[in-house]
């Protein structure tokens, strides 16, 4: 299948923070408010815009990534800035992806919903494609950001509608830093967080982006 019928037809759409290309370095992103019923417990999830809504899942507890409907413990995550680029959380041109403008924020997901993995990170333990989203260890925050696992450093991309289209307000592609720089870079390999709306699917890093996201409290 081609890459724009693929993303034309994806009807979910996927990633973070309502932050902008525009938007000036330490400046705090927005959150989306959360689209469903009040959560259950305590905590942040990451979910996307879809119809079911579909959030990111620790499966059993980890390591696995896959999806889940919100307000369960195992969809608990924090979306934690990365220093990447000597830039404050944000990217500066072509840092962390080659072609990439400046300006978006930088981030890993951390998983914080006790266990096992808690403290974790959402990155690829294989280097396999596809790359499926499994925990794996984080970056450390301050520059330059470095440590963690595979494919853990994730780009917020609001959609230009031409690259990708454009997100809901409040939600943006979760452009993965690893995957897109394999293949081919900003403009020719748009690579990042994408799965089914529906429940217990493998999550995709290599993939062409499919869902926007938002980083949303529980309750």
């Amino acid at each position: 299948m081609l890459i724009n019928a693929k993303v034309l037809a994806a009807a979910a759409t996927m990633v973070l923070l309502a932050t902008g290309a525009g938007m000036a370095p330490g400046t705090t992103p927005a959150f989306a408010s959360s689209g469903h019923p009040t959560l259950a417990s305590s905590g942040h999830e990451v979910c996307d815009e879809g119809a079911p809504v579909e959030c990111l899942n620790a499966w059993s507890g980890g390591p696995s990534i896959r999806t889940y409907t919100p307000a369960v413990s195992n969809n608990n995550f924090t979306v934690q800035g990365v220093d990447r680029c000597n830039n404050g959380d944000y990217t500066t041109s072509n840092c962390p992806i080659s072609g990439n403008p400046s300006g978006l924020y930088i981030y890993q997901i951390k998983y914080s919903g006790g266990g096992t993995y808690n403290g974790d990170c959402l990155g690829d333990n294989t280097g396999d494609l596809p790359s499926y989203a499994q925990m794996v260890r984080c970056n450390s925050t301050g520059y330059p950001g470095t440590g963690g696992g595979t494919a853990t450093i994730f780009v917020a991309f609001p959609g230009d509608g031409d690259l990708l289209p454009y997100c809901e307000s409040g939600f943006n592609w979760g452009i993965n830093s690893h995957w897109t720089n394999l293949g081919g870079g900003w403009f020719d390999g748009l690579s990042g967080i994408s799965y089914s709306d529906v429940n217990d699917v493998q999550v995709e890093l290599s993939n062409v982006p499919e869902n926007c996201l938002s980083y949303t409290p529980f309750g």
